[in-house]
């Protein structure tokens, strides 16, 4: 080979593995700043933070309000627990209706299907982040 090939190719391999370390680092960031902006909001302080920033309080409101929130908050977040068990409990029901109905390779996939929902870590789209 020529040099000038050889320069050539050592360039084009570098500029295709900076393009694929970019696009990864890329990836991997952005998906960090998700999951912290994520975890972020559904913290009690993300909470307050999202609900001061709509309501725009002033000074004299300030301690109020926060009292406010956090009541509201633990409001919320019981009903969420609530609700949690409720589900599971309708889904039992449900999974032991189809029984009869259903072989027992089809009623461990199912069962499987809803373990799975029962996980705090599961994603929107129903799949589950790679640890």
């Amino acid at each position: 080979m020529h040099i000038k090939t050889k320069s050539l190719s050592a360039l084009i391999i570098t500029l295709i593995i900076g393009i694929v370390i970019g696009s990864v680092g890329s990836g991997m960031y952005r998906s960090y700043l998700y999951r912290s902006k994520v975890t972020h909001m559904r913290s009690p302080q993300g909470f307050k933070d999202r609900l001061e920033k709509v309501i725009q309080p002033e000074a004299s409101q300030e301690a109020e309000l926060q009292e406010k929130m956090s009541r509201h908050y633990q409001r919320v977040d019981s009903l969420g627990k609530t609700f949690r068990g409720q589900m599971d409990s309708l889904n039992l029901i449900f999974q032991n209706d189809l029984k009869e109905l259903l072989n027992e390779e089809q009623q461990q996939r199912l069962a499987e299907f809803f373990e799975k929902m029962k996980r705090p870590d599961r994603r929107r789209d129903g799949r589950y982040p790679k640890k």
